[in-house]
């Protein structure tokens, strides 16, 4: 009977991606238009499910004679319309919006797109208010950053330090398994822990890179961390965010206590916990520590306190086999940190989400940052309904929601954009 129940349950995670989220995203296109909005989108999920692109989609319409499937220049172009802002007919880009202080305006492709995956989303959150899942625990979420590397390489001549004169904005340097690499990079909040790990806010980053000039537009952790959690408290009341360590800064953790909220970050570096963690280390019988109302300043004076935890990691890369986290979580007591430092263990999902994420991302080597950021944050919704699908499942199965998917993603993906196929 159970399983009955799970079945239909997943029936309608699709019949909510058909009615009430996919939608959501309006080409914008003439009335008369040859392809629908919803053809568009089919043709988006069969290439998430085919790990394909939007000209190897196409060709195997052609091949196939199907009517259904478009020629990749009408997709792309659709896809484009979606970013695209009311009264702009073309890309944005930082010449075009550039202030007298030198800030990027691209934040207009942005709004465009995630007018969209906000109204998606909380369709997605309100098909489970039923159960309820919000107001019984914790509401803990994640802000992190991904990478969608960009293999172009950045320099005209760089011993000469001349870069090229038209390489791509929006594109950042990062370092991933030592190795220093170029990408577009995107940063989210998502729902973790006991939840459904549904994705409730997506922001473009920007930041400097070395070949670009030093006054080049950025925009500030603080910023994007505000904005996500302005587009994740529509739609929860939470209690707690962690970050990863590239969110180590005080006005970060100031925005966050500033709205009554719990933080928890790794430190990123341990040169300041040196004499710290050689403490712990040469007591008799402890193995943690916490430095209790640490100030965390602003502009001079005092913003709040936070407590440093010192515990033992399996990490390679902390100093002494010791990591260090920082919290504004009133007074922990030694006997709490393992239990305080096991909870970032919550964050579990991230680095699966981004993977699924980037396995549904079609394949493009344009630059064009309306397709970029639109296939990630279609790709993104995806991934949203196939997590809402598998917590449907598990509430019908009675299974703890933090156990391992009941259906793929992959065979999720191919079920939608067969259903999109067959009822769109």
């Amino acid at each position: 009977m159970c399983y009955t129940r799970a079945k239909e349950k997943a029936q309608k995670t699709l019949t909510l991606a058909r009615k009430h989220v996919i939608p959501e995203f309006d080409t914008h296109r003439a009335a008369h238009k040859s392809y629908s909005d919803e053809v568009i989108l089919d043709m988006f999920a069969s290439i998430c499910a085919n790990n394909g692109s939007a000209h190897s989609e196409a060709e195997y319409g052609w091949l196939t004679d199907d009517d259904l499937t478009c020629d990749d220049s009408t997709f792309l172009r659709a896809i484009k319309k979606i970013a695209t802002p009311e009264g702009s007919d073309g890309q944005l880009t930082f010449a075009d919006f550039e202030d007298d202080d030198s800030i990027p305006e691209i934040d207009q492709i942005r709004d465009a797109i995630m007018m969209a995956f906000n109204a998606a989303t909380e369709n997605i959150i309100n098909s489970i208010r039923g159960d309820d899942p919000f107001d019984s625990r914790e509401t803990v979420a994640a802000i992190d950053i991904t990478h969608e590397q960009f293999h172009v390489w950045p320099w005209e001549d760089k011993e000469a330090g001349v870069a090229k004169p038209d390489y791509p904005k929006m594109v950042s340097g990062y370092k991933k398994d030592g190795e220093y690499k170029r990408g577009y990079k995107y940063a989210t909040i998502t729902l973790v822990g006991d939840h459904a790990p549904i994705v409730l806010g997506i922001e473009p980053v920007k930041e400097d890179s070395a070949w670009e000039r030093d006054d080049s537009p950025s925009y500030s952790k603080a910023d994007l961390v505000s904005r996500l959690l302005d587009r994740a408290e529509q739609f929860v009341d939470l209690d707690m965010v962690m970050f990863d360590r590239g969110f180590y800064a005080n006005r970060v953790y100031a925005n966050v206590d500033e709205r009554g909220l719990t933080y928890l970050s790794p430190v990123p570096r341990y040169e300041d916990d040196l004499a710290a963690i050689q403490d712990v280390q040469a007591h008799p019988t402890a193995d943690k520590a916490v430095e209790h109302g640490v100030p965390l300043g602003i502009d001079g004076d005092v913003h709040h306190e936070a407590e440093f935890l010192y515990a033992p990691s399996t990490r390679d890369d902390a100093d002494g086999n010791y990591a260090v986290f920082v919290t504004n979580k009133d007074r922990v007591e030694p006997e709490e940190i393992a239990s305080v430092v096991n909870g970032y263990s919550r964050r579990w999902d991230i680095e699966n989400q981004y993977k699924s994420i980037k396995d549904f991302l079609p394949k493009t080597s344009s630059t064009d940052y309306r397709l970029r950021l639109c296939n990630f944050a279609l790709s993104t919704l995806i991934y949203n309904l196939w997590r809402l699908t598998d917590y449907l499942i598990k509430v019908a199965l009675d299974e703890p929601v933090r156990s391992p998917p009941v259906i793929t993603a992959k065979t999720f993906v191919r079920a939608l954009g067969d259903f999109l196929r067959e009822f769109g």
